[in-house]
């Protein structure tokens, strides 16, 4: 069993290093923040390493330093961290000097150990036939717990509120944190209680910290982008229909289903009632537009198509939506300000250059034709 962990310590220790280089070399804001947390994480990790693999009570008990001052580190890393994935800026106040102040208390307490013993001792024990100095808690040392889950509690009430309080389309980001710190925190409670003398628990301190590594600066939350663009598209004024790769509907949005009356959950029909009501459309192919008008005179309606690709990042199809929007309004305009440009607004009657113009062009398109103009000046007396 200790070899079996000091083998996953050893390779949590480097992935957690191998991703803080490549999260400080991260161009995105969170990139230091994070490389904190990793830092912090393997810190205790490594300080169990060297718990389990000692030969001699002082290699095990500097091991135990490692230990608590890294777990220091990892809950202030955390909460370092916690600022800016909840875009909160930058530690600072009052509420963080405290918990710099408690940090230093800590720390002190753990230089004068040696001297006064006021945090643990180390006693020997036997695991699996071999020494192991299991850790023997003195009143310091409920000082440590204290700070450590006062600092973690706060952390998660803080994530708690943000993943209560944020809408649907962000909640996704936050209680992906909120789980992989309760997990953690609970596995590190049960570590202490039991009194196991192999602490296992710095696996899910290990993990936690690669989970942050991935979450933070490599997942695309895909729920969050189809919540966001669904809620885009149901605002636009247009109707849109998306159609998976084999050419089936899987989604309309508001006006869209209004459009031709369908529910949320049955598109079976779409194609069916959009060639019924703009004639023959062509699904199978895309980047094409099209112009319709329907009825006449002051009845008249235009509809503007367009049907569309959508790539994935490799640039493969993997669908294509169609575009449907009335422009009906936007050619009634058109047509009354051509008329404004060419009409007078008194009489009605053609202006001067409109009328030339029209004469121009009637004489070049029939020149065979004999024409005779005549002209009369109306003057007001």
């Amino acid at each position: 069993m200790r070899t079996a962990l000091s083998v996953v310590f050893s390779i949590l220790i480097i992935a957690l290093v191998i991703c803080q280089v490549f999260a400080r070399r991260s161009k995105k804001p969170i990139g230091r923040a994070v490389a904190f947390l990793l830092a912090g994480m393997a810190t205790p990790v490594l300080g169990n390493l060297i718990i389990i693999t000692a030969s001699n009570q002082l290699i095990a008990t500097i091991g135990y330093y490692v230990y608590f001052l890294g777990m220091d580190t990892a809950v202030y890393s955390i909460w370092f961290f916690m600022h800016d994935y909840c875009d909160m800026g930058k530690p600072k106040g009052v509420y963080n000097t405290l918990i710099l102040v408690f940090f230093a208390v800590d720390l002190i307490h753990y230089i004068l150990n040696p001297f006064l013993h006021l945090s643990f001792v180390t006693e020997q024990i036997m695991v699996e036939n071999r020494a192991y100095y299991r850790l023997v808690p003195y009143l310091g040392q409920a000082y440590h717990r204290v700070f450590c889950y006062g600092l973690f509690f706060a952390i998660l009430i803080v994530f708690i509120v943000k993943t209560v309080k944020a809408s649907r389309v962000y909640s996704e980001k936050y209680w992906v944190m909120l789980f992989s710190m309760i997990c953690t925190g609970a596995v590190e409670t049960y570590y202490i209680f039991s009194r196991q003398p192999l602490d296992v628990s710095m696996i899910g301190f290990g993990m936690f910290g690669l989970l942050v590594y991935f979450f933070a600066l490599h997942y695309r939350p895909l729920k969050l982008l189809d919540r966001m663009l669904a809620g885009m598209a149901s605002e636009m004024p247009e109707a849109l229909f998306f159609f998976d790769r084999s050419g089936r509907c899987i989604w309309s949005n508001d006006p869209g289903r209004k459009l031709i009356g369908v529910s949320n959950e049955n598109y079976d029909d779409v194609k069916d009632d959009l060639r019924f009501l703009f004639g023959d459309i062509d699904f199978d192919s895309s980047g094409w537009v099209k112009r319709i008008t329907l009825g006449t005179g002051e009845d008249t309606q235009y509809t503007y198509l367009a049907m569309r690709s959508v790539v994935d990042d490799k640039g493969k199809v993997t669908g294509s939506y169609l575009s449907v929007r009335d422009i009906t309004e936007e050619q009634r305009e058109m047509k009354r300000e051509m008329y404004r440009a060419t009409h007078d607004s008194l009489t009605g009657l053609y202006t001067k250059e409109y009328f030339f113009e029209n004469i121009s062009r009637k004489l070049e398109n029939d020149s065979k034709t004999d024409y005779m103009i005549g002209y009369i000046e109306i003057a007001k007396l």
